[in-house]
This record gives C-alpha cells, structure tokens and sequence, in this order.
C-alpha cells in the first residue's frame, strides 16, 4: 500500500458534484490496485471476486481550510449536547456482481457488533432497520464520485440526516470512504458510507507483509473496523494526521498528538517532535491507517465533536 497525496477541491466544485471530501481524478490504474487481466477485462466482470490489494485505506480528504472555518463555525453555533444515547438508525445496501458475487448480508450482523462495542463509549447506537441485496455489476464497480455511485445511492437512500446508509461495494481502489455531515444539506442524496465488501468481518481479507515494518507479519482487514473509521467520517472526524505536515490544529482534536502523515503499521512512531509536538502519533486511534488488530479507541474529544456535529448537521431537533 501506498500513501496518496490529498486532493484539492473547491467549495463550489465539492457542492456542484456532490462529492464531499473525497480523493479526486487520477485514480491508479486496475493493474496498479492488485486487479488481475481476467478482472480488469470488462467482459469479465460478473465472475466471482476475488480479494484485491487496496491501494490507499480511505479515500476521505481533509478539507480545504477555507471551508474548515466554515464547518465549523456551523458546528460550533449554538449548539449543545443534551447527553445520553443517540440512537442511529442503519440501512445495509449490499450491492454484488450481477451473478451474486460478493454477497455479505449474511456478514452485517457481526459488523453491526463491530459498530456498537466500538462507539459505546461515545454514547452512539446502532440500530439495524434493513438489509437489501441488489446484483448491479455498473454499482458493484462504481469509483469513488462516479456517476455510477451517485445513481447507485439516488436509487437506493433510506432515510433523512439521522440514518445512516452503508454500501457495500468493490470499493474502488479503496477500504472505503464516507461523507461528512456538514454536506448533507448541499446533497442529501450522496450521503453515506461505502466500504469494500471484503472489509466485513469474517471473510478472511488478509495478506502477509514481512518487509519488517507490521510486527506480526500481516496486514489484517477483516475485523470490521473500516467501518468503524468510514462511521467516524460520517459523524464527522477527519484523520489523525489532517491535511498531513507538523502544523496544528491537525485533525481539530486537541487530544490526539499531531502526526505528519499515516501510519500504515502497528509500530509506535513519532513524526512530529520538539516542545510544541508532545506525545507519540496515536497510531491506534481508530481514525489513523493501521490494520484492524491495531486500531482501537477514540479519544474524549473525538467524542465531544462527533456529537456535536450530530446535534449541528444530523439530528433532526437540532440540525440547521
């Protein structure tokens, strides 16, 4: 895997495409995302999948500065945690090759587990509402801000700002992605989270990665937690490292150490040092790029901003 440089977008490009915050044009080539001949050859294509090696773990990008001030002067306006449990209503979309490969709705169950031991701590519920299958093999190939993704969640959305839609697809060259909640409003329609159907738990999505840098020799992706950091998107974290570099504020979090750029590997690392850079990069965070056997907590901010950018953006009482 590889670390991609973060795209650059306008506001008025983001709200004209409805893509919010994610990574733009110049995707790596089918052969560059670990596709073999017989995959990328289009006739091809409703064959069983087999897993691919993801380029990048998350196709999210921090958001121009400009329109972080914006973000969060919405977010910060007034708004106040009333306490206790939110409760999120799920709509499951699991989208397969047009001869049923890739079915997973058999796997939602465990991930929905996955979500709420994950976030208890944060006072956030899931609730499962639905699960629907839809063979599509246009959906099932969709790339991240393709037509094919926005026809694929016009037709198939649940819900208002409060429910949260899960798709699962071949992910494009990616674990997954989400949208953040500030841009429901600009386009309610393309909200949600996409994730790569091998990223569920239990389907065995793992390889072996014994140049030395993962101590146990393997980078592990089957345990649900790219659902767990796309759902922190979508309640409206960024990544530990931001925009990337030693600069603060970072990823807006006063209590995660500012890291200059992700961490692939269950190795402690310190990227930023010196007086103004204290603490080591908060590689087991669940918003960093580690494997799923290394990621597990968020902090008491991450907390404190996910509820309120659900009470600013997302809970109908409260949401502008």
């Amino acid at each position: 895997m590889q670390t991609r440089l973060p795209a650059r977008f306008s506001l008025a490009l983001l709200l004209a495409a409805g893509v919010a915050w994610l990574a733009g044009p110049g995707a790596p080539s089918p052969a560059a995302a670990g596709l073999d001949a017989a995959e990328q050859a289009p006739g091809a294509r409703a064959a069983e999948p087999a897993f691919t090696r993801r380029v990048d773990r998350c196709a999210v990008r921090t958001p121009s500065a400009e329109m972080q001030e914006i973000i969060e002067a919405a977010a910060n306006r007034g708004r106040r945690d009333p306490g206790g449990t939110v409760t999120i209503p799920v709509y499951w979309h699991i989208i397969t090759t047009s001869s049923g490969g890739a079915n997973v709705s058999g796997l939602v169950p465990d991930q929905m587990q996955v979500l709420n031991a994950a976030y208890a701590g944060s006072g956030f519920a899931f609730d499962l509402k639905g699960v629907e299958v839809v063979a599509n093999n246009a959906w099932f190939f969709a790339v991240a801000g393709s037509a094919e993704e926005v026809a694929m969640k016009t037709a198939l959305r649940r819900g208002g700002p409060e429910s949260l839609n899960i798709y699962t697809t071949n992910g494009d060259v990616y674990l997954g992605w989400a949208t953040l909640p500030f841009y429901y409003k600009f386009s309610p329609g393309y909200d949600g989270v996409v994730l790569y159907w091998a990223a569920l738990p239990g389907t065995g999505f793992e390889f072996p990665y014994t140049t030395g840098e993962e101590p146990d020799g393997f980078l592990t992706y089957d345990q649900g937690d790219t659902g767990t950091h796309e759902v922190g998107h979508w309640l409206g974290l960024d990544h530990t490292f931001g925009s990337g570099g030693c600069t603060h504020p970072g990823d807006k979090i006063k209590d995660t150490p500012v890291e200059a750029e992700p961490q692939f590997f269950c190795a402690p690392r310190d990227s930023c040092t010196g007086a103004p850079f204290p603490g080591g990069d908060p590689i087991t965070n669940f918003m960093d790029y580690v494997d799923d056997v290394c990621m597990d907590h968020f902090t008491s901010d991450q907390t404190k901003r996910m509820r309120t950018h659900w009470h600013a953006f997302r809970d109908k009482k409260f949401r502008e």
